[in-house]
């Protein structure tokens, strides 16, 4: 893969992550490891590139951790 190519996958899988779990924060009762494992986990098995995986992962903590309050 090139450059471009890993970059539009991190972005692309960021922007995925922060909405999903900006969205999954905002319920009340969801626990992070209990929504991010397993999303993370499916991530993985459909074949994203290691760099999107990490994009994915980093974005849907950040945005859980934001809107969890």
């Amino acid at each position: 893969m090139d450059l471009v190519e890993l970059i539009l996958w991190a972005l692309g899988m960021a922007v995925l992550g922060a909405v999903v779990f900006g969205l999954l924060g905002l319920v009340s009762g969801t626990d992070e490891t209990a929504t991010i494992a397993p999303i993370t986990l499916l991530v993985i098995l459909l074949g994203v590139p290691p760099v999107g995986v990490f994009a994915f992962f980093m974005a849907a903590i950040s945005a859980k951790h934001i809107t969890h309050a």
